[in-house]
């Protein structure tokens, strides 16, 4: 019920993530590599959202901004609809439509140009991946486990440390930044943001995030890194008379 899913994650936001980050890290001592989590502070976070969340549609589930901090309504990823699928592949079908091409797909082929490499990308071919959404979800994932038939597959072929190694990201500590070698920057371009000024997200909303990441009460630092790109792309390209 949205009234326990909403005390619980009043419960989780309770202690700031520097303070979970720091229980972790002592928890972590005693026990094995593979079990320690790694970010702590920001994972409770992102599960108090989620509790805390109206619906568990796509575009609700992966916003950065609430819609009601930003002024015009944005337009939503464009994602197709499809009769006869369940939550979990409506959720699936939105990476795929939006996520992979408007993002990930983006980010490898920049990244990769940048340094005159060409990657390709073979398990989008389109036979696999036309065979891919033909399977129930049963076979996708199966007791907590996803990529099931992958797995199996790459066992053949790799040592099982490898195929059960957990999923590791490679964010950049932005969050850390933004409170010490970029904050006099960030400091700068939140002063009067233009973003605020032509109506686009609400000024309180941002002046809220920015005290409560700079005090380390919370951790804002997609938000914020989103605001200050907009700001530092309009300071440059459309500059102030």
């Amino acid at each position: 019920p949205g009234g326990v899913r909403r005390a619980i994650a009043a419960g989780l936001l309770a202690p700031s993530p520097r303070t979970v980050d720091r229980a972790s890290h002592a928890v972590s001592r005693v026990l094995p590599a593979g079990r320690r989590i790694p970010n702590a502070g920001d994972k409770v976070q992102k599960v108090a959202a989620l509790l805390r969340a109206d619906g568990r549609s796509w575009d609700t589930l992966a916003q950065i901004w609430p819609a009601s901090d930003l002024g015009p309504t944005p337009a939503g990823p464009s994602v197709p609809h499809l009769s006869g699928l369940d939550e979990v592949e409506q959720l699936m079908l939105a990476d795929t439509a939006a996520v992979l091409p408007d993002q990930m797909l983006v980010k490898l082929d920049r990244g990769s140009m940048a340094a005159s490499l060409e990657v390709r990308a073979p398990f989008l071919d389109h036979r696999l991946l036309e065979w891919a959404w033909r399977q129930p979800t049963a076979i996708k994932t199966s007791g907590g486990v996803g990529k099931v038939v992958l797995r199996r597959v790459a066992e053949r072929v790799l040592p099982a440390e490898i195929v059960e190694r957990p999923k590791m990201g490679f964010d950049p500590p932005l969050g850390a930044w933004l409170r010490n070698e970029l904050r006099p920057w960030a400091s700068d371009l939140l002063a009067a943001p233009r973003s605020v000024s032509e109506g686009w997200i609400d000024g309180a909303a941002v002046r809220r995030v920015w005290a409560e990441h700079s005090s380390g009460e919370r951790n804002w630092d997609y938000r914020l890194w989103g605001v200050l790109m907009l700001e530092a792309w309009l300071a440059e390209h459309h500059p102030r008379p």
